[in-house]
């Protein structure tokens, strides 16, 4: 980050070095009584008696690729801006596709995985500094460190800035997973035969779909992409009286090949699952 901080001050900007410390903590825990969870797992049909199934090999899926997305995010300097001194994150944001063959072996697809380094200011400030201080860093920086620069929104008062800078690195990994997505829809590696699977949600905002300039028809096909968010935790019991186990002793007792019933939670505000 030396390099960083020269260029900084060369621009007339006091800052100082912050010991890199990550950004990578739950923002947004969940509340204990937010989530309630069914005391009987009776979510599959028929009922597993084991408890656990074995798992047949692969022969035929119609999931052909599989998509994740990751970022790493920290904290490196504290710039005085603004008459206010606000950090400056760094992070490192990348997506990996993997692609199964016909032999049902799975590949990982280069051509199709990225990483990018950001750098995330405030937006105090204007665009055109924040572009220029990018081509000046870059400048002296070895060329596998190459930073794209984004700005982070101080609009909201209440939040730390360092979690607003990293929601902004988050925002940017998203953008990187939809970019590779519309990608391989208009490569037409992405059919109704040939799905995609990708980790986490797909609630993206209508703002990020615009802002990649999704074609009717690319939208279109995003009816054949699926998210998988998922949330494991081990000291969560399940079933009743006797039953009950921990959600880690369950998983623990699985041999190769194998795996647990299926269990559903739901809201304290809905009914249970039928």
């Amino acid at each position: 980050m030396k390099r960083i901080i020269d260029v900084l001050r060369q621009n007339q900007i006091d800052c100082l070095p912050s010991e890199r410390f990550t950004l990578d903590v739950k923002m947004f825990p969940e509340g204990d009584e937010e989530y309630q969870y069914p005391r009987q797992v009776l979510f599959e049909n028929p009922k597993l008696n084991a408890g656990k199934k074995s798992v047949r090999d692969v022969t035929f899926s119609l999931f052909r690729y599989f998509l994740d997305g990751s970022q790493r995010s920290y904290q490196v300097i504290d710039a005085s801006l603004g008459g206010r001194y606000l950090p400056l994150c760094a992070g490192q944001i990348g997506v990996a596709v993997l692609e199964r063959l016909d032999n049902g072996r799975l590949v990982p697809r280069r051509d199709l995985s990225s990483i990018e380094n950001i750098l995330a200011f405030p937006n105090v400030l204007e665009d055109a500094n924040v572009k220029d201080l990018e081509t000046k860093i870059n400048a002296e920086m070895d060329s596998r460190y190459f930073f794209r620069s984004v700005r982070y929104n101080l609009k909201d008062e209440e939040k730390d800035p360092a979690d607003l800078g990293r929601a902004m690195i988050i925002h940017e990994m998203q953008m990187l997973e939809l970019k590779t997505i519309r990608e391989m829809i208009k490569s037409n590696l992405i059919r109704s035969d040939r799905m995609l699977a990708k980790d986490g949600g797909l609630q993206y905002r209508d703002t990020k779909i615009r802002d990649l300039n999704f074609s009717k028809d690319d939208i279109v096909q995003l009816r054949n992409v699926i998210g998988l968010a998922k949330t494991f935790k081990p000291s969560l019991t399940v079933g009743q009286g006797r039953g009950r186990k921990d959600l880690g002793n369950l998983t623990k007792g699985l041999e190769w090949k194998e795996r647990s019933t299926v269990i559903s939670y739901w809201r304290r505000s809905q009914n249970r699952p039928k």
